[in-house]
This record gives C-alpha cells, structure tokens and sequence, in this order.
C-alpha cells in the first residue's frame, strides 16, 4: 500500500503537469495565431491608407477643365496663307504676342491680347492683271516721265507689319470654337526687281504704302490639351478682311482672305 500511494502521487503530478504543458502550448499557439492576424489586419489597413493616400495623390493631379479656371494667360502664335484673287495677289500671313482670356460664364470666355503682325503679298506673273507696270517716256531730252513705254518690274512684293488686337468669344472646353475681330495697324513697303531697260531711266516704285488699319472678321477652333500647370490649344484660325487695303498708288483692294494654324500655350 505504501508502495501504491507514491505511485499515485507521482502519477496525478504527471497528469496535471502534461495538462499545464498542452495549455501552455495552446496559449502560445493561440498568442502567435492572435498577433499574426492582428499583424495582417494592421498590414490590409495599412495598405488601404496607402492606397487610399496614392488615390488622392492622383485626384489632387487629376487635369481641372480648362474652363473651370476664371482668368488664363499666356502666349500665342499663328501661321496662314493669305490671297487677294480678284489681283493674283497670294502670299503669307502670321502673328506672335501676349494672350489673355477669362471665363464669365460656364464655357464661354473673352478673349483677347496683343499679337506682332506681318503680311507678305507677291503678284503672281501669271495674267496681265498680276503685272506691275510702268510707263515710261524715253525721251531723253525731257529725261524719264510718266508717258509712252510699258515695262513691267519683277518679282513685286508688298510687304506689312505691324500690331494687331484681337477680340473674340471663345466657346467650349477640350473642344473649342471662337469667332470674333482682329484689328491689324501695320506700315508697308515693296520689294522688287528692275529689268535692264528700266535702270538707264533711274526708274524707281512711286508707291509707299500707307500706315493704315484695317479690321477683320476671325472664327477657328481646336482642341485643348492640358501639360502640368499649362494648357496648350492647337487650332485653326481664318479670317476675312472687312475693309480695302492698299495695295497700289492708284487702287486699294478687298477682300484678304487667310487661313492658317495656332498655337497657344495658357497659364
């Protein structure tokens, strides 16, 4: 009996002390279990943050309609050809300066600025009215007036530059139009070559063309492409003259006709 009672004593210890190991264990497992869920948790919510950091990032960079902002400025450029077709007159038109427009109402801006303006106009040779000509007396003892003889220069060149103020409404947003009026002040002169028989007579062009104003009605349109914190419109641009320019020291001519590309880069 005394035998059995140690026995029993050491057997009960052993039970109890296996059954503190497979809770101790559990405990542990459960522990390790605990903190790796709460570790993905805070990973998946971390994420998230993240996620959701970089997706208002995004939203912060996201372009803003061109219109949504009241007042732009900035720079523009344009490029045409230009023609008078009643005199075989044809040549090139452009423009670069200061741009501004501000939005009054939703979609709809004015728009206006300050351009450097130049017009070239060549006379084509083709028909007599493209000809420049001139009459001259060869009579020596009176010298050169004129008279009698007909000569005609060569390659005649009517050349302008100047201002323009534009005016116009601009409609829409990536998609544009605009109608308005340029006014261009330029000053002119001519270029041109003179045939052997005219330089014994000294034989120079009589006409200066004048300082002189001149309106004219523009409509265009284009797309707007937002780059950062500037905006860029890529378009095309026609324009009809309202008003006769002089283009010779007996008549004046109507109309000029342009068509052309512009460029403008807003801020």
């Amino acid at each position: 009996m005394r035998k059995i009672i140690p026995y029993i004593v050491v057997s009960v210890l052993s039970c109890v002390y296996a059954q503190d190991a497979e809770l101790l264990i559990v405990d542990d497992f459960t522990g390790g279990a605990n903190e790796e869920l709460l570790e993905a948790d805070q990973s998946e919510n971390g994420n998230e943050l993240v996620e959701a950091d970089i997706e208002g990032d995004n939203a912060g960079m996201q372009a803003v309609p061109f219109s949504e902002k009241k007042m732009h400025f900035g720079g523009r450029v344009r490029l045409g050809a230009a023609a008078i077709f009643e005199s075989h007159k044809f040549g090139a038109t452009g423009g670069a300066g200061f741009a501004f427009n501000y939005f009054f109402y939703k979609k709809l801006a004015f728009q206006t600025g300050l351009d450097f303006h130049t017009l070239v106009l060549r006379i084509l040779e083709a028909g007599s009215k493209s000809k420049k000509m001139y009459n001259v007396n060869s009579d020596q003892t009176y010298g050169w007036r004129l008279g009698l003889e007909k000569h005609s220069v060569i390659n005649y060149t009517l050349s302008y530059f100047g201002v323009s103020l534009p005016l116009a409404l601009r409609v829409g947003d990536r998609f544009w139009g605009e109608f308005g009026f340029r006014f261009d002040y330029v000053a002119g002169w001519t270029d041109y070559e003179i045939p052997p028989e005219l330089d014994k007579y000294g034989l120079r062009d009589p006409f200066k063309p004048k300082t002189t104003l001149y309106p004219n009605f523009v409509a265009g349109g284009g797309i707007n492409m937002p780059m950062g914190k500037w905006n860029l419109d890529l378009g095309l641009q026609a324009s009809v003259g309202l008003s006769d320019i002089e283009t010779d020291y007996e008549t004046t001519e109507f109309p000029l006709f342009s068509i052309g590309a512009s460029i403008a880069f807003w801020r």
